[in-house]
């Protein structure tokens, strides 16, 4: 609360030159900082909020969030993929602004590694969080029946949970067994992202959440930007609003065995490709400043 009341006295000496505050993650251990947050700056300052997704609001624990946003109505609730915002109003009643996802063209690093042969598989990495609605068991059984040489890279944060009740029986998930297709977390910084997917063609991301989809998430656009084909969950992509086409943007499976034919047979050059040039008409307008909308 101090840094609160220091941060609203700043703000008193700046004369307007700053116009809003935005709040670009909410969890709910800090739900009582923001509402004093809330209480003691915004009557200087215009303060935004950004919804990523139907899960903030959703459950008992997010009852103080939602009671906060019902309560101030001045403050400028943002969305970032229209099922979201519609599921806002549909559900709470709230309003919201929807705006592209912003992303930042990092510096590229050349790719020093070159194929000596064309593939004769998928070469698929697949770097989102471990969880349920990740569906990380469609990726890790498909590798059950996988050969060695075809199995699907896995990274990324690991529900202890989900893993013990999904994924345990095909594989352990320990970087240290050298049976599991687990590399462990990795540093979120341009560089090693870029080290990471140089080795492969496609990223798979098989997200899914209950009232979203059709439209992006950072990780897509990671993968868009880097030259890599997306494989997405078809319940992510199907939807008259969906901004995904199969087969022309994307790749989209949604079982085991449609996972593991599709490992087995990548794409031609040319439709590769196809599917990256068509992908980059989805980033384009995530290029653009969020300066000019704050």
């Amino acid at each position: 609360n101090k840094n609160i009341e220091d941060f609203r006295s700043y703000l008193t000496t700046l004369n307007s030159e700053i116009t809003s505050l935005l709040l670009i993650a909410v969890d709910h251990h800090f739900y009582e900082k923001i509402a004093s947050l809330i209480e003691k700056c915004q009557h200087l300052i215009k303060i935004k909020i950004i919804i990523h997704d139907p899960t903030e609001l959703a459950g008992k624990k997010s009852l103080p969030l939602l009671q906060l946003l019902r309560q101030n109505s001045e403050i400028e609730i943002i969305t970032i993929r229209p099922r979201v915002q519609q599921h806002l109003s549909d559900q709470y009643s709230l309003n919201s602004t929807l705006k592209h996802h912003p992303f930042y063209r990092f510096p590229l690093v050349a790719n020093k590694k070159v194929a000596e042969k064309a593939n004769q598989y998928c070469k698929i990495v697949a770097m989102a969080r471990i969880d349920h609605d990740k569906h990380t068991d469609i990726i890790v059984e498909a590798n059950s029946q996988l050969p060695l040489d075809q199995k699907i890279t896995i990274y990324g944060a690991v529900n202890g949970f989900y893993a013990y009740k999904k994924l345990y029986h095909f594989d352990s998930m320990k970087t240290k067994d050298p049976d599991s297709m687990y590399q462990g977390t990795y540093k979120k910084d341009w560089n090693t992202i870029q080290e990471i997917v140089s080795s492969y063609d496609y990223i798979i991301d098989l997200s899914i959440i209950k009232n979203d989809g059709g439209h992006t998430q950072y990780s897509f656009l990671e993968a868009i930007y880097l030259s890599k084909v997306l494989i997405l969950h078809r319940r992510w992509v199907t939807g008259k609003d969906s901004i995904w086409v199969e087969g022309v943007n994307c790749l989209a499976v949604d079982s085991v065995s449609e996972l593991c034919r599709l490992v087995k047979n990548p794409l031609s050059a040319e439709k590769y490709q196809e599917i990256i040039t068509n992908s980059l008409e989805i980033i384009g307008p995530c290029f653009k400043n969020w300066s000019n909308l704050i």
